[in-house]
């Protein structure tokens, strides 16, 4: 008699045991592998990856669902939607207009002069005001950069004056600023060649 071969109740019980925890020690290792990194990166990378396939296919399905009825002929609704049609089409329209007056007169001129006369303010040593305004003139007055620049060479050279220093500093300091900071705010100023006038009143203040 074979012994090895021989299987007691002991041994069936033990396996019948042993099968039936098998899926209480997947359900412990699937749960301990969520518990790690690992896992918890693949589930949101799951529930991304689903997110992401929900939202392109949204779109679509949406379209698909949607449906529309045209307007009776003859109702309320039907000429509202005719008329947003005629003044609100469904393309852009790119066109371009040429306005002309009836006498043939341009609407404005230009000049290569300022409208306004500039007006100078000092708050303490190194901040100061520049302003120019004309309230009878085309757009409150204009100023051109030509006539801006030189003004401000002025009014920096008068206040070095007033400070009593010697013609010799004074030149220095004209100097540097010449060179260093005046092209600095030649560079952010906006380049104004001619400032706009009025050609006749009625035609400018009209249109």
């Amino acid at each position: 008699v074979d012994l090895k071969k021989m299987r007691s109740p002991m041994d069936t019980n033990l396996v019948s045991v042993t099968s039936g925890r098998a899926p209480g020690r997947i359900f412990t290792a699937f749960t301990s592998f969520l518990s790690q990194r690992c896992g918890k990166v693949l589930v949101v990378s799951v529930w991304l990856l689903l997110v992401s396939l929900g939202l392109l296919v949204f779109r679509r399905f949406v379209d698909a669902l949607l449906t529309t009825v045209p307007p009776v002929k003859g109702s309320a609704s039907y000429e509202a939607d005719e008329v947003h049609s005629r003044f609100f089409a469904k393309s852009a329209i790119n066109s371009a207009f040429l306005c002309e007056s009836a006498s043939g007169e341009p609407f404005v001129s230009f000049v290569k002069d300022s409208t306004c006369q500039p007006q100078f303010s000092q708050q303490g040593f190194t901040t100061f005001t520049v302003n120019c305004s004309n309230s009878s003139a085309l757009g409150g007055g204009c100023l051109t950069t030509a006539q801006l620049v030189s003004f401000l060479e002025q009014s920096v050279e008068k206040t070095l004056r007033q400070l009593h220093l010697n013609a010799s500093q004074v030149e220095h300091i004209m100097k540097e600023f010449k060179e260093k900071a005046l092209p600095k705010l030649s560079q952010a100023m906006p380049t104004i060649t001619q400032c706009p006038t009025a050609v006749n009143d009625q035609v400018t203040e009209g249109w």
